[in-house]
C-alpha cells in the first residue's frame, strides 16, 4: 500500500512522537528503542542511526513517497493493551497537522493474532501494525530473524508487514553461525539499514521490567 517504498517508513519514524508517548504510555519505565535489537543484546550498535521527531522532514518525505494530504491509513491494534492505543493516538494526532487521517482499528488478541500471522496477502492488511518481541538468547539473530526476515513473512514468523530486503536477508543468513567481531560487524550493518536505510517498522520503546514487592520480601530473584 502507501507505505511500501523506504522513503514512506522514513516519513513515518520522523513523524512520531518519542518523547511524548514514552511520557504518556510508561510514565517513564521505558526507553527509546532504534533497531530491532535491545540495548542490553549482544551486537546492539549505540552508534547507530537515531530519528527524531520532525514533521517538516516527515511531511516532505511522505510527501516525495506519494503520501500526500488525503491519504488515509489504517492502524490496527488489540484492545486492552493501553500502551499500543497510546501510540496509534500519538501518531493519528501527528500526522492529522500534515493532511493525513489514520483510522484506529481495536480488535481482539485472538483476530489479531490470526491477522497478524495469517496469510493475507500485504494488500490486504492494514497499513499499519503493532508488536513486541524478545530473545530467546543473548543473540541479536535470534531476536530479529522472526521480525525481518523475508523467510518469517505472514505465518512462518512475525514479519507481520511483509518486509523484504535482500540485504538484511544476507545479514542475517551470516550472523545465524557467526561470532565475535565478525557477527558485530554484520549486526552494525543489518541495524543501519532498519534503522535508517530502510525501516520495517517505527521502532518506539523498549519498556522496563518493574518488580513491586513489600520491603520485608527476603530472598526474590527477578528471572
Amino acid at each position: 500500500g502507501p507505505l511500501a517504498s523506504p522513503t514512506a517508513r522514513q516519513g513515518l519514524s520522523y513523524a512520531f512522537p518519542y518523547d511524548a508517548y514514552l511520557k504518556a504510555a510508561w510514565r517513564g519505565y521505558a526507553k527509546r528503542n532504534y533497531g530491532p535489537l535491545a540495548s542490553t543484546l549482544l551486537g546492539y550498535d549505540p552508534h547507530m542511526f537515531h530519528y527524531t521527531t520532525d514533521l517538516n522532514k516527515a511531511k516532505a518525505l511522505l510527501t516525495r513517497a506519494g503520501v500526500t494530504p488525503g491519504t488515509t491509513l489504517t492502524y490496527s491494534y488489540v484492545s486492552g493493551q493501553q500502551y499500543f492505543q497510546i501510540a496509534g493516538e500519538l501518531l493519528q494526532a501527528q500526522l492529522q497537522q500534515i493532511g493525513i487521517t489514520v483510522k484506529l482499528d481495536q480488535l481482539d488478541q485472538a483476530t489479531y493474532n490470526t491477522m497478524f500471522n495469517g496469510n493475507e496477502a500485504p494488500g490486504k492488511r492494514p497499513n499499519i501494525m503493532i508488536q513486541r518481541w524478545w530473545p530467546d538468547y543473548n543473540d541479536p539473530w535470534d531476536e530479529s530473524v522472526s521480525l525481518i526476515a523475508s523467510s518469517s513473512a505472514g505465518s512462518a514468523g512475525n514479519n507481520g508487514g511483509y518486509y523484504h530486503n535482500t540485504q538484511v536477508d544476507n545479514l542475517l543468513a551470516k550472523m545465524k553461525h557467526a561470532g565475535g567481531e565478525a557477527m558485530r560487524r554484520y549486526a552494525a550493518e543489518m541495524q543501519d539499514i532498519t534503522s535508517r536505510v530502510d525501516p520495517p517498522a517505527i521502532w518506539i520503546d523498549e519498556p522496563a521490567q518493574v518488580v513491586v514487592a513489600v520491603r520485608g520480601l527476603k530472598g526474590l530473584i527477578i528471572n
